[in-house]
């Protein structure tokens, strides 16, 4: 049996070009105020998204214990804190 060397790299770059037009603007600031302006994008994206999540389950949404357990497992969600520590796009 002949066996065929191959190898696989992996480009430093993973993501489509259509998200990397849409951090092309991140590139003008300074690291500290992309990193600013990041950490607000995805902390407003997350509240959407709880809100979005709360409203699909009207029992929860009318419960204001449960909310906030909404919101702190969210946020103690290790991804989400890792975005946040890091600014992990």
């Amino acid at each position: 049996a002949l066996m065929h060397k191959t190898s696989i790299t992996l480009f430093s770059d993973l993501n489509t070009p259509f998200f990397i037009l849409l951090l092309l603007p991140f590139a003008y600031l300074t690291y500290s105020n992309a990193l600013l302006l990041w950490s607000l994008i995805s902390f407003i994206s997350t509240i959407i998204a709880i809100l979005l999540l709360l409203r699909s389950y009207p029992a929860i949404w009318e419960n204001l214990t449960m909310r906030w357990w909404a919101l702190v497992g969210f946020l103690i969600y290790f991804p989400i804190y890792a975005n946040f520590c890091i600014g992990q796009v």
